[in-house]
Protein backbone atom coordinates (compact mmCIF):
# COMPACT_ATOMS: atom_id res chain seq x y z
CA UNK A 1 0.00 0.00 0.00
CA UNK A 2 1.08 3.36 -0.65
CA UNK A 3 0.05 6.59 0.88
CA UNK A 4 -1.58 9.32 -1.97
CA UNK A 5 -1.96 12.75 -1.15
CA UNK A 6 -5.46 14.73 -1.82
CA UNK A 7 -6.21 16.31 -5.15
CA UNK A 8 -6.43 19.38 -2.91
CA UNK A 9 -2.89 19.27 -0.94
CA UNK A 10 -1.36 21.93 -2.38
CA UNK A 11 -4.68 24.42 -1.56
CA UNK A 12 -4.88 22.26 2.17
CA UNK A 13 -1.36 21.39 3.01
CA UNK A 14 -0.57 19.06 6.26
CA UNK A 15 1.14 21.65 7.97
CA UNK A 16 -0.09 25.53 8.66
CA UNK A 17 2.02 28.12 8.90
CA UNK A 18 0.34 30.97 11.38
CA UNK A 19 2.43 33.96 9.12
CA UNK A 20 1.35 36.67 11.48
CA UNK A 21 3.83 34.66 13.94
CA UNK A 22 6.18 33.28 11.61
CA UNK A 23 9.16 35.52 11.67
CA UNK A 24 10.67 33.74 9.24
CA UNK A 25 13.91 32.43 11.24
CA UNK A 26 14.42 29.59 9.38
CA UNK A 27 14.77 26.87 11.92
CA UNK A 28 12.66 24.70 9.83
CA UNK A 29 14.43 24.56 6.68
CA UNK A 30 17.32 22.52 7.44
CA UNK A 31 15.04 20.07 9.25
CA UNK A 32 12.99 19.04 7.01
CA UNK A 33 13.60 15.76 4.98
CA UNK A 34 11.89 16.24 1.98
CA UNK A 35 12.84 19.76 2.04
CA UNK A 36 9.52 21.16 1.31
CA UNK A 37 9.73 24.05 2.85
CA UNK A 38 10.13 27.42 1.02
CA UNK A 39 10.39 30.52 2.58
CA UNK A 40 10.93 34.39 0.28
CA UNK A 41 11.34 37.76 2.06
CA UNK A 42 7.47 37.82 2.83
CA UNK A 43 6.34 34.34 3.50
CA UNK A 44 7.36 30.75 4.42
CA UNK A 45 5.30 28.12 2.41
CA UNK A 46 4.84 24.13 2.83
CA UNK A 47 5.15 22.26 -0.63
CA UNK A 48 2.03 19.60 0.61
CA UNK A 49 2.15 17.34 -1.96
CA UNK A 50 6.27 16.50 -0.88
CA UNK A 51 5.62 16.95 2.70
CA UNK A 52 5.90 13.30 4.31
CA UNK A 53 3.99 14.31 7.47
CA UNK A 54 6.96 13.74 10.11
CA UNK A 55 6.34 17.22 12.18
CA UNK A 56 9.86 17.97 12.26
CA UNK A 57 9.05 20.84 11.45
CA UNK A 58 6.32 21.62 14.30
CA UNK A 59 9.17 20.82 16.57
CA UNK A 60 11.69 22.73 15.80
CA UNK A 61 9.89 26.06 15.59
CA UNK A 62 11.16 28.11 18.29
CA UNK A 63 7.70 30.31 18.42
CA UNK A 64 5.29 27.49 17.70
CA UNK A 65 4.26 29.10 14.26
CA UNK A 66 3.65 25.95 12.80
CA UNK A 67 0.51 23.62 13.48
CA UNK A 68 -0.97 20.20 11.76
CA UNK A 69 -3.65 21.08 9.24
CA UNK A 70 -6.51 18.97 11.32
CA UNK A 71 -8.72 19.46 8.01
CA UNK A 72 -5.93 16.42 6.33
CA UNK A 73 -6.75 12.91 6.44
CA UNK A 74 -4.19 10.70 4.39
CA UNK A 75 -5.57 8.62 1.64
CA UNK A 76 -4.50 4.69 1.40
CA UNK A 77 -4.33 3.75 -1.64
CA UNK A 78 -3.52 0.03 -3.30
CA UNK A 79 -0.83 0.76 -5.87
CA UNK A 80 -1.76 -1.35 -9.41
CA UNK A 81 0.23 -3.07 -11.15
Amino acid sequence: MKFKARPDIEANPPVLVNLDVCDLCGACLGICPPDCIVIDRLSLKIIGEDCINCGFCIATCPIEALRWNEDIKSVKVEEHA
